[in-house]
């Protein structure tokens, strides 16, 4: 079913803000009612901006005018949405334009830029027209306590807020629970949805390139609300039974992807809380893994300018619709580089589960335009009006999960509650974002200049473009460094693993990849011959699927903080600024060298695109990050088993994928390397009972064609039921490609 619906109007935002005796207040409070030792509490908060109307003025009030009337009188410029510094309109656009002059309310420290409602993700300048209807942007709470240790979960409407929000988020937040005298709160772990039609949170997509986006009132707004939601879930704690189940994308979604590796995680994890006394959901938690930017990318100047929860608000309303009464939380996971996908209609198309060749920019049928490895299905139409998309897209996912929930019916005893939080510190290796910084466009989070993250940065406040001869380029201080954390919370045999960016998939959960298929196997290429084996190889991420500790393993991508997009250091290409202040992106070989080789297209060695990486910190932040997870995960107990291998074919020949290849006719079981060095073949039907999936479940096979593997396929699970995760990056070291080992 396809649902058509309007823009809402502007006067109707107040109304449904709750503009009044309780502004902006708390909504969907649900609860469970009966006893037990699992306690969990939900909330969620209304963070859409509030219209304009006089009554929002008074936050104007004195530094704009000595009254309300006297600010409107001084600054006339149509104003939309409270929050928006008053200006005068002399362009007579109707909205704030660069060199308006404009009341400075909120600045500090001589800083000065316009504060509006601009909307982050795919271009500058996208200001706040609308919100859409039924499809407000939220901050979703759940609040756990087991035997009275208290952890939360936060989970926000935003293309990913900083760690500097997200403590004012935790500060308030305890300050209310303390008020109030209800249970302290162990650790406030938050995320968020990377909705691309939300308020700039970070400052790159303001008017200009050189003019911040961050509303400072806006964000102390999104603050309180989220603080206000913490508290109250934490007010409505009562005993509850959860359900853990797998489910996996729709078979009418087809991946799409912007930058190389095409890996994407197709397995969702579905965690729903039930009242213990009445079975009633309370909670559906559904971590899903592709980005959320319909209407961001979209043509359509309406849905480029409007406010919307996208199709995660459009699950949210889909479920809590299934189950009345409910909460919906949507958890984004391994998003980088995971486009909004093509959608087909009917819900019963099925796509094509086998990745063949790169189809580049499918812009006729994808209503972003990405690219695509996977085939059509043989019948069906594809949804490209961007409206219609997250309507679709949301009712698809909607049905898988509630499939999976109900064609599950085992509960899950929650005997712990758990969490640990790691801090790190992160060089800003890309030129891009350090140039950001000193201009202060990106705000709201310190910088340090050592490696400890304990000497701040000692950029000067609005720091001047520099204005350089012809053919010059500034090249930025590397000396810059930020701090950042991952974090682990075990909920019963739910773990959820936080990551603070855009992660590519292969960053996590590895894939069907080798040293040869990465863009930069080694540290050094030479120039004359190209070759790229010259130097020390470049280190893979650790595997973080394989070493989570639960049987039901959730992402939090997004988690804890917003470094942008990370990847294995043998992935990033980068490319050579189009703006010639910045010049080279990082500074360090093999990237340099390969600059210089390739004119900077920001494509690599194969021809692929890496559109991503400028928006990443660096080729190294990934790597960073995923030690620092990796060292919690081995403080909480053992994961699966990983050994070095690769699949083998009927005829004994070896490849780094159970799809057919080069002399390969599809996968019969695996070739492992034993602690000892031997090897050891195991054939399924014989020595292993099936395939298993890099979280280590059985794995669901291609339904089209059919096959007993697919892509989430990274081992084997034995007779006894005990799981074999191959390393197929070090199998391919060890081992010969297309010959018995």
């Amino acid at each position: 079913m396809i649902r058509k619906f309007a823009p809402i109007t502007l006067v109707a935002i107040v109304m449904i803000a709750g503009i009044g005796s309780i502004a902006y207040g708390i909504v969907g409070l649900s609860s469970s009612a009966s006893t037990g030792n699992f306690k969990i509490g939900v909330a969620q908060a209304n963070i859409t901006p509030p219209a304009f109307n006089t009554a929002s003025d008074s936050a104007f009030v004195p530094a704009c005018g000595k009254t309300v009337a006297q600010v409107e009188a001084k600054w006339p410029g149509k104003r939309l949405f409270a929050f928006e510094e008053p200006y005068i309109d002399t362009k007579g656009v109707g909205h704030y334009m660069p060199g308006d002059p404009y009341c400075q309310a909120g600045q500090t420290s001589g800083q000065s830029w316009y504060q509006g409602i601009y909307l982050s993700g795919s271009a500058q300048n996208r200001y706040a027209q609308s919100v859409e209807k039924h499809n407000l942007i939220k901050s979703v709470v759940a609040v756990y306590d087991y035997h009275g240790s208290v952890e939360a979960q936060v989970i926000v409407d935003s293309i990913g807020i900083f760690n500097s929000t997200m403590d004012a988020i935790r500060s308030q937040a305890r300050q209310l629970v303390k008020e109030k005298g209800l249970a302290p709160i162990n650790h406030i772990l938050i995320s968020s949805t990377h909705d691309e039609s939300t308020p700039d949170p970070i400052g790159l997509w303001g008017p200009t390139q050189t003019a911040s986006g961050i509303d400072t009132f806006y964000l102390k707004y999104l603050e309180s609300q989220t603080a206000a939601a913490v508290a109250a879930a934490d007010a409505h704690l009562g005993p509850a039974k959860l359900k853990l189940s797998y489910t996996y994308l729709p078979s009418n979604v087809q991946d799409c992807f912007s930058s190389y590796p095409f890996i994407a995680d197709n397995m969702i994890p579905v965690a729903q809380a039930v009242n213990t006394a009445n079975n009633h959901v309370i909670l559906t938690l559904v971590n899903t893994n592709t980005h959320v930017e319909t209407l961001a990318f979209s043509k359509s100047q309406t849905a480029l300018h409007m406010i919307s929860g996208d199709w995660v608000g459009w699950l949210r309303n889909d479920l809590n619709k299934k189950w009345p009464g409910s909460t919906t939380m949507v958890l984004s996971g391994l998003v980088g580089s995971v486009e909004t996908p093509t959608v087909w209609t009917p819900l019963n198309a099925q796509v094509g589960g086998v990745p063949t060749s790169y189809l580049h920019n499918q812009h006729h049928r994808n209503p972003d335009g990405c690219s695509t490895v996977f085939p059509n299905p043989p019948t069906g139409t594809a949804v490209t009006d961007p409206f219609n998309f997250e309507l679709v897209y949301a009712e698809s996912l909607a049905k898988t999960v509630e499939a999976g929930v109900e064609n599950d019916t085992t509960y899950n005893t929650v005997n712990q509650l758990y969490a640990q939080k790691k801090s790190l510190c992160v060089q800003v290796e890309n030129h891009y974002f350090v140039v950001g910084f000193e201009l202060h466009v990106i705000r709201n989070r310190p910088v340090y200049q050592d490696p400890t993250c304990s000497v701040p940065s000692s950029t000067t406040p609005n720091a001047p473009v520099r204005h350089l001869p012809a053919g010059q380029t500034y090249e930025p201080n590397d000396n810059n460094w930020v701090a950042t954390s991952v974090a682990v919370l075990d909920v019963g045999s739910a773990q959820f693993a936080y990551l603070p960016g855009e992660v590519f998939p292969v960053t996590a959960i590895r894939g069907n990849i080798d040293e040869p298929q990465m863009p930069f196997p080694t540290n050094c290429i030479k120039p004359t011959t190209l070759y790229y084996y010259c130097g020390t190889p470049l280190p893979m991420t650790p595997w973080i699927s394989a070493q989570m500790t639960q049987p039901y393993r959730f992402f939090a991508g997004l988690g804890e903080d917003m470094l942008g997009y990370m990847m294995p250091p043998g992935d990033f290409v980068g490319k050579v600024s189009s703006v010639s202040l910045i010049g080279n992106e990082v500074n360090q070989q093999p990237w340099l060298t390969y600059y210089k080789l390739v004119n900077a297209t920001g494509k690599d060695r194969f021809g692929f695109d890496h559109a991503d990486d400028p928006e990443s910190v660096g080729p190294y932040a990934g790597l960073s990050v995923t030690n620092a997870l990796s060292s919690l995960l081995k403080q909480d107990g053992s994961g699966l088993l990983v050994l070095p291998g690769l699949y083998i074919g009927k005829r004994g020949h070896l490849w780094n994928t159970p799809f057919v290849g080069p002399n390969f006719n599809g996968a019969v079981g695996v070739d492992v390397i034993q602690p000892n060095g031997k090897h050891v073949v195991y054939k399924i039907g014989s020595t292993a009972k099936g395939w298993a999936t890099f979280d280590g479940t059985p794995d669901p096979g291609t339904p089209l064609p059919k096959l007993a593997y697919s892509t989430s396929t990274a081992g084997i699970i034995l007779p006894s039921g005990k799981v074999i995760l191959i390393d197929v990056y070090k199998g391919a070291q060890l081992m010969a490609l297309g010959s018995i080992g």
